[in-house]
C-alpha cells in the first residue's frame, strides 16, 4: 500500500468534518481562554503602565531582557491578588530573580502559597496547572544557605512529585557546592529603562504555557 504524502494527509483533514469541528471547537476554546486572561490582568497592567511599563501582558516580563525593578511593588501587590492561575504563573516567574533574595517577605509569601496549591497531579483542568512548579522555580531563585532547612521541609512535604521538588533538591546540591541554585545571569541589570519591546501576547503565552487546552 502507497504511503501518504503529508500533502495528502493535510487535505484529507481538511475534508474531515469531525476533525474540522475539533479543530474549530479548541480555537473556540482558546479565544474564550484569551478573553477571561485579558480581563483578569486588566487592572494590573493599568498599574504597570501608570509605574511607566507599557506593556500588553505581565507575560512579557519574564521573556524579555528590559530592566523592571520598578514593577517589583506591583507585582507583589498582585502575587497576594486572586488571579487567574496562567496570570499567577506570569507574576510568579516575573519575580523569579536571584536579585530578591533579601526580600524576606517574599520569601515567606511564596513558602506558604506552596503549602496551599495543588500539584498538577490534583488538578484536572490544564490550563490551571502550573502555578506549583513555577513557585518551586522563584523559590529556588531565592534559595541562601540560610533557607537550606526550609527547602528540605518543602521536599519533604511533596515528595511524591518529583517535578516540583526537583528545583529544590538541585538548589540544595548547589549550595553545598557554594554556587547560587540559578546560575543565570541577574536580569535587573544597566541600563534602567522600562520596556518599550511588544510582544505578541498570545504568541506568548502558547509558547509558555505549551497546550493549555487539548
Amino acid at each position: 500500500m502507497k504511503s501518504m504524502t503529508a500533502k495528502e494527509l493535510m487535505e484529507m483533514m481538511q475534508k474531515d468534518p469531525e476533525y474540522q469541528a475539533r479543530k474549530k471547537a479548541k480555537e473556540e476554546e482558546m479565544e474564550r481562554l484569551h478573553k477571561r486572561l485579558d480581563e483578569d490582568e486588566k487592572e494590573l497592567l493599568a498599574e504597570l503602565r501608570k509605574a511607566g511599563f507599557d506593556i500588553e501582558s505581565v507575560c512579557e516580563f519574564s521573556v524579555s531582557n528590559f530592566y523592571y525593578a520598578d514593577a517589583i511593588p506591583t507585582l507583589k501587590k498582585h502575587l497576594a491578588t486572586k488571579h487567574h492561575p496562567k496570570i499567577r504563573e506570569c507574576i510568579l516567574r516575573a519575580l523569579a530573580l536571584p536579585d530578591l533574595y533579601d526580600d524576606q517577605e517574599l520569601w515567606d509569601t511564596l513558602v506558604e502559597m506552596y503549602y496551599n496549591t495543588l500539584s498538577d497531579s490534583e488538578i484536572d483542568i490544564p490550563e490551571m496547572r502550573g502555578n506549583k512548579q513555577v513557585i518551586s522555580l522563584a523559590l529556588c531563585n531565592l534559595a541562601t544557605e540560610e533557607r537550606i532547612e526550609t527547602l528540605k521541609e518543602l521536599i519533604e512535604s511533596n515528595k511524591e512529585n518529583i517535578d516540583e521538588v526537583g528545583f529544590f533538591e538541585d538548589a540544595l546540591l548547589a549550595l553545598a557546592e557554594g554556587k547560587h541554585p540559578t546560575q543565570k545571569m541577574q536580569r535587573h541589570g544597566k541600563p534602567k529603562r522600562p520596556i518599550k519591546k511588544k510582544l505578541n501576547k498570545k504568541y506568548a503565552m502558547i509558547r509558555e504555557w505549551k497546550k493549555i487546552v487539548k
